[in-house]
């Protein structure tokens, strides 16, 4: 049976840095949480690191990683596999956990995955009915995208073809983001241009777009309808063409 998660395009990994090791309220530390593949390489490592006194058990599944109608979808697939898939990481040790590529894209095409680090509760003392039904719940969660690349396509290969459009339905107003290129678009410091003045919409991470995907985000109510959209795009400041 086909497993499908369904999550809301602009939450999944919402204010995380793409320079820094992710961070969360527990001791553990992961990166890269930007790491990808070219063609030749066969895998990548990604780095668990326990700060804490205590030892900490993570699980890493990775899913293939679309877009549909706003809504990111996690799908199960056999193109890329963690190794391991579970481990223990003892106070102040680190562990490598290696993605593996078993299957490339299609030549000229970038596939996306989403690599889901869940940190494990420990087991609960034999009896504690509380304890017992906590350990059922994940203790934290990370979500760390993964961008495979084909022929043709590098780190390099940049977005050429991403264009923006103001929207304005039941009243609210909108910016709807469309990817129409071969690669992701990372996107970050949303701004409106209007006449020479600037207005930030969002600071830091605003999400993802995926090839052939759109990204609609809500404004305030007062933003022109006429503004230009000034955005980071993996990590280049651009401004966005005119689209529909």
């Amino acid at each position: 049976m086909k497993l499908s998660l369904l999550l809301p395009l602009t939450l999944l990994c919402a204010g995380v840095s793409a320079v820094s090791p992710s961070y969360a309220a527990s001791s553990v530390v992961i990166w890269p949480i930007d790491p990808s593949m070219d063609v030749q390489d066969k895998a990548t490592p990604l780095w668990i690191e326990n700060r804490g006194t205590e030892p900490v058990t993570v699980q890493v599944r990775t899913y293939r990683w679309a877009q549909n109608g706003g809504e990111n979808r996690h799908e199960p697939q056999n193109d890329v596999i963690a190794s391991p898939p579970v481990a223990k990481v003892e106070p102040g040790a680190r562990q490598l956990i290696r993605i593996i590529k078993l299957n490339s894209p299609e030549k000229g095409s970038e596939s996306a995955y989403r690599l889901l680090i869940d940190e494990l509760p420990k087991p609960s003392a034999e009896g504690d009915q509380n304890a017992r039904r906590a350990d059922l719940a994940v203790q934290m969660r990370y979500s760390i995208p993964l961008f495979v690349r084909g022929e043709t396509l590098s780190v390099a290969s940049p977005v050429t073809s991403l264009s923006a459009a103001m929207l304005i339905e039941g009243g609210e107003r909108y910016v709807s983001i469309q990817n129409r290129g071969a690669i992701h678009a990372r996107l970050t410091d949303l701004r409106l241009v209007t006449r020479g003045h600037e207005t930030t919409v969002r600071n830091g991470l605003v999400g993802y777009v995926l090839p052939g995907a759109t990204m609609r985000l809500a404004l305030p109510s007062d933003a022109p309808a006429d503004a230009t959209v000034r955005v980071g795009i993996n990590g280049q400041d651009r401004l966005l063409a005119s689209g529909t």
